[in-house]
């Protein structure tokens, strides 16, 4: 019984470990994302006011 609950904790923790590095991951790639995203809006807005001063 107690080399069950040991695999058993094991398993958990294995689980657990794996769940962590998961949500590491998620976090690297969203935040990557997001810094993308950020200089795209950047570019995006410098170009509109370049053309909104060559419309003047």
């Amino acid at each position: 019984m107690l080399d069950f609950a040991q695999m058993r904790k094991a398993d958990i923790l294995s689980s657990l470990a794996e769940l962590d590095s998961i949500g590491q991951k998620i976090v690297e790639v969203v935040t990557s994302r997001m810094s993308v995203d950020e200089r795209y809006a950047t570019s995006l807005d410098r170009v509109g006011r370049a053309v909104d001063a060559m419309s003047r």
